[in-house]
């Protein structure tokens, strides 16, 4: 289960999607309607929080617009500071599901998450990430390789969890800490480098003390960011 949040204010977003990642809702971010179109493309996404005020020429009533148009139809829950009658009901006309307005609780938010998808009839749990001999599991916060476990912190769990839910990506290092630390964009820090270092140390030590050969690998992609790469 995965859900799309589109909201362009950082502090919000990285609240949001740190609360839901707590509550085993895999969730990713967009800051806008063009990147979140681009995002529906790679991605197949459970439900839609979609902020009506993004910026640019497609705000979030039109982005709603554009996912029935293409036959999306996941729910699309709208969380905006817009509280008028007139605005609620043109987000039920143009297609959405529900509507919150902020400030707001974030037990009824995900409340609200909880109610679509079942009405959507669409699994709550979080299904199993495997990527070559590599498997995650949410539910159970364990990561095993070739059906050994690793033991992780909850930071390291929590980077390899995202790496491995786009196997195929770069994922570049303020996509990381917005998504795993829920940082600015603008955040100075290494905390990226030094949780990338220690997953390499115990992942590469897994494969050396058994003497078996990697078959995949958190590949660094100088001056864009990380992924995983198959070795195998």
């Amino acid at each position: 289960m995965k859900i799309l949040l589109v909201e362009d204010d950082p502090r919000i977003a990285g609240l949001v999607v740190k609360g839901l990642e707590r509550e085993h809702m895999a969730t990713d971010h967009a800051p806008d309607a063009q990147t979140a179109q681009l995002m529906v493309e790679m991605n197949q996404y459970d439900l839609f929080i979609i902020d009506v005020g993004l910026p640019g020429s497609t705000d979030g009533f039109a982005l709603c617009d554009i996912l029935r148009r293409r036959g999306y139809d996941a729910p699309v829950l709208f969380l905006t500071a817009r509280d008028s009658l007139a605005d609620k009901l043109t987000g039920f006309d143009r297609g959405g599901d529900d509507y919150l307005v902020k400030p707001f609780a974030f037990a009824e938010l995900v409340a609200r998450i909880r109610a679509l998808l079942k009405r959507a009839n669409r699994p709550l749990q979080p299904e199993r990430l495997k990527v070559g001999e590599w498997e995650l599991d949410p539910k159970t916060h364990t990561f095993s390789i070739a059906g050994q476990e690793v033991e992780l912190t909850s930071k390291e769990f929590q980077l390899l969890e995202l790496l491995m839910q786009y196997p195929r990506y770069t994922l570049s290092k303020i996509q990381i800490l917005e998504q795993v630390w829920g940082f600015a964009p603008d955040a100075v820090t290494n905390v990226v480098e030094v949780t990338i270092g220690r997953l390499r140390q115990k992942i590469e030590g897994f494969y050396r003390e058994r003497g078996m050969h990697p078959g995949v690998v958190i590949q660094t992609v100088r001056g864009v960011g990380y992924r995983l790469a198959d070795r195998s």
